[in-house]
């Protein structure tokens, strides 16, 4: 699953694409260019020396069109993994706009650059505050949550491990609770009563293993995964059965 910030970061930095002369443009005909799909024409060096002509001119009272610069230039500096100045240009865009959604999208990935997922996932959880349409609400209360799971997450080994070495401890932290792990996919199966499985091998021979079981309403999208992928699910944990832990309720987060 593509990263939502990048994808929605996408749509801002299309404004630009095809664009090579500053002073040519008005704001409003640089505004329109967001309808175009980002080619990839200009470099992020490129961009950051056209912004700079932008920024030169006199925006006057447009903070949206000022925010929406910045943003788009915090974006270019993530490209070049410089996230500090991604950062900066972030909290430049949200002191133009507070309410602007790039600003705060490309704060997100600012701070995830900088391995600060604390601050991340609380600008996440503002983007779904101020969200005014149900669709966006959605998508952010869903990023935010991917990066809770992403933050907790553990790997299929970890926890089969603790089972193994005591189960009656594995129980007393796992077991009733919704745990994330993340892995590669050793097989998508079908349970006897029909629900779909994807499991983990925990060893080369896939002996121990950690599975999760969808619900059928799921298939479709189980039905997308394929083997060898490696995906971020969750499950309620209900212990280990035969050198397998078992999961249910589970859901592909990322």
């Amino acid at each position: 699953m593509k990263n939502i910030v990048v994808c929605m970061l996408a749509v801002v930095l299309a404004s630009f694409s095809g664009v090579g002369n500053a002073e040519a443009l008005t704001f409003s005909e640089f505004r329109t260019q967001t309808d175009e799909a980002f080619k990839g024409t200009m470099t992020p060096d490129q961009f950051v020396k056209l912004s700079n002509q932008v920024l030169a001119k006199d925006v006057g009272e447009d903070a949206e069109f000022k925010a929406y610069v910045h943003a788009a230039r915090g974006h270019a500096y993530w490209l070049k993994k410089d996230y500090k100045k991604s950062q900066a240009e972030a909290e430049l865009s949200l002191a133009a706009n507070p309410k602007s959604p790039f600003g705060r999208l490309i704060l997100i990935d600012a701070f995830k650059g900088q391995n600060q997922i604390d601050k991340a996932i609380e600008q996440a959880d503002l983007l779904v505050e101020t969200a005014e349409k149900p669709e966006h609400k959605e998508a952010y209360a869903n990023l935010a949550a991917q990066m809770r799971a992403e933050s907790t997450a553990i790997t299929p080994s970890v926890l089969w491990q603790a089972f193994d070495d005591n189960e009656v401890a594995a129980e007393d932290t796992y077991k009733g609770k919704t745990l994330a792990v993340k892995g590669t996919i050793h097989a998508i199966t079908t349970s006897p009563l029909g629900a779909p499985q994807v499991t983990f091998a925990v060893d080369k021979h896939a002996i121990n293993r950690v599975v999760f079981e969808f619900a059928k309403d799921d298939r479709p999208q189980v039905g997308k995964l394929k083997k060898g992928q490696q995906v971020l699910l969750s499950g309620r944990c209900k212990g280990m059965t035969l050198k397998s832990v078992f999961l249910d309720e589970a859901k592909v987060i990322e």
